[in-house]
């Protein structure tokens, strides 16, 4: 279990096992015990947490400064330190979530090499493409781009490091400064991803641009405009497979344009590749086995 995950259960007050390893996922719920997950699965840890718990967690992991976040209520979410994010459940009113009953939060990590199987597809004629990560909710999307972001960054065996620029919406990507994303990096934090794209093409000058997440017409509008305008675009989103992709309205028009000239399904757990294909949805590498 690493430190940061020990500072979180600590400030839930919560006892973790020695034997817990690499944490994922916890899980606050009123009237349920504390979840926690790891590579291993689930486990149950301590009595079931009452609505006030539950509310004195949030408000401990923003460090006191829980109904200072309104923005963040209104999306449903709180950016924690580190790159964590904490979704949050409850009582909606007035434009937000108030009275928290549930808390669901994802710890951010940096696995350095998670990326190291996708990278040569990244590249043509030693230049970074745009590309498209796509999996289901938790199976590693975020990190792998951060380590693609550092790689890129920093320079590979298929092309010299590029400048980088990352918007990052809910502070996951970059962790306000705690996660390395590379040499040639500049992060733009809690800006929405629309707004992002557009200030960060027009100001920075990147080569490629990092975001995490496109679910909304604005995302797809901003990184039509980015890759039209030069930059590469590494960008992630939830589907299943390609199908189910080109089922989505947000991505639909891209994927029919061929923006994105790599698509990359990730199998479970962080750097595992599913297939990778073309802009064509030709596939370029396949694995054997899951």
């Amino acid at each position: 279990m690493d430190e940061t995950a020990r500072r979180v259960l600590a400030l839930l007050d919560a006892d973790a096992p020695e034997d817990l390893g690499a944490i994922r996922e916890i899980r606050l719920r009123a009237g349920r015990p504390l979840t926690v997950t790891d590579e291993r699965g689930e486990r149950l840890l301590g009595a079931p947490r009452t609505d006030a718990e539950i509310e004195a967690a949030a408000d401990a992991l923003t460090r006191h400064s829980l109904y200072a976040r309104e923005e963040e209520l209104e999306g449903g979410y709180l950016a924690l330190e580190g790159g964590c994010r904490a979704g949050v459940c409850g009582r909606w009113t007035d434009g937000r979530v108030r009275g928290i009953t549930s808390i669901c939060i994802r710890l951010a990590r940096a696995v350095t090499g998670c990326a190291d199987g996708c990278m040569s597809y990244l590249y043509a004629q030693g230049r970074p493409v745009s590309a498209l990560t796509l999996s289901p909710p938790g199976l590693g999307k975020t990190t792998l781009l951060r380590d693609m972001a550092r790689q890129l960054s920093n320079g590979t065996r298929w092309g010299a490091g590029v400048n980088v620029a990352v918007a990052d919406e809910r502070r996951e990507l970059g962790g306000s400064g705690t996660l390395d994303l590379g040499a040639r990096t500049d992060i733009l934090e809690g800006c929405g991803k629309a707004e992002a794209l557009s200030m960060l093409v027009r100001t920075m000058r990147p080569d490629v641009i990092v975001t995490d997440e496109l679910g909304r017409e604005g995302d797809a509008l901003a990184v039509r405009e980015a890759i039209r305008c030069g930059a590469a675009v590494i960008a992630s989103a939830h589907a299943d497979s390609l199908g189910a992709a080109f089922g989505r309205r947000v991505l639909k028009a891209l994927l029919e344009e061929r923006l994105f000239e790599r698509i990359i399904l990730l199998a479970g757990g962080v750097g595992r590749i599913q297939a990778i294909y073309d802009g064509g949805g030709e596939p370029l590498f396949e694995a054997k086995e899951i």
